[in-house]
C-alpha cells in the first residue's frame, strides 16, 4: 500500500497511512498497598472529612459544672 492523499492520515503533523496510524492506548494502574495507602492517607487530610470528624465530636468531652458559692 502506499501513502496517497485519499488514504492519508494526519498525526502530529505527519502523514500516515490507516495501517500504521497510531492509536493511543491507555493502561490501568493496579491498586498497590503502596497506593490504597495513599488514597485513604489523603481521604483523611481532607477538609471535608476532618470538618465532618470535628461536627460529629463538637459536643462530647466536656460538660458544664455549675459554680458553688
Amino acid at each position: 500500500m502506499t501513502l496517497n492523499m485519499k488514504n492519508y492520515k494526519g498525526y502530529e503533523k505527519k502523514p500516515y497511512c490507516n495501517a500504521h496510524y497510531p492509536k493511543q492506548s491507555f493502561t490501568m494502574v493496579a491498586d498497590t498497598p503502596e497506593n490504597l495507602r495513599l488514597k485513604q492517607q489523603s481521604e483523611l487530610q481532607s477538609q471535608v472529612r476532618y470538618k465532618e470528624e470535628f461536627e460529629k465530636n463538637k459536643g462530647k468531652g466536656f460538660s458544664v459544672v455549675a459554680d458553688t458559692p
